[in-house]
């Protein structure tokens, strides 16, 4: 695993989005990015993913749209951990 992947930032490198869930950290520790990427994007590609494969930036902001991630929802997983 290549030191990018260890990267437990507080947002996602593929998205954009916060980061705030431990799903989310966990996520981006095996294959880099937020769980909600790893679902659309890592899983479905697996083989592809591993080879250094990712979607364009169309496909990506597309689904960003399509992706309800406000800060009040963050907030409130936050608030739900304490």
């Amino acid at each position: 695993m290549s030191d990018s992947h260890n990267s437990t930032g507080i947002f996602c490198d593929l998205c954009g989005f916060l980061t705030a869930e431990s799903l989310d950290h966990e996520s981006k520790i095996s294959v880099g990015v937020c769980r909600k990427c790893n679902l659309k994007f890592a899983q479905p590609n697996k083989e592809k993913w591993e080879n250094g494969w990712r979607p364009s930036q169309k496909e990506v902001e597309k689904f960003k749209s399509e992706t309800d991630k406000s800060v009040h929802s963050i907030l409130n997983d936050i608030n739900n951990y304490i």
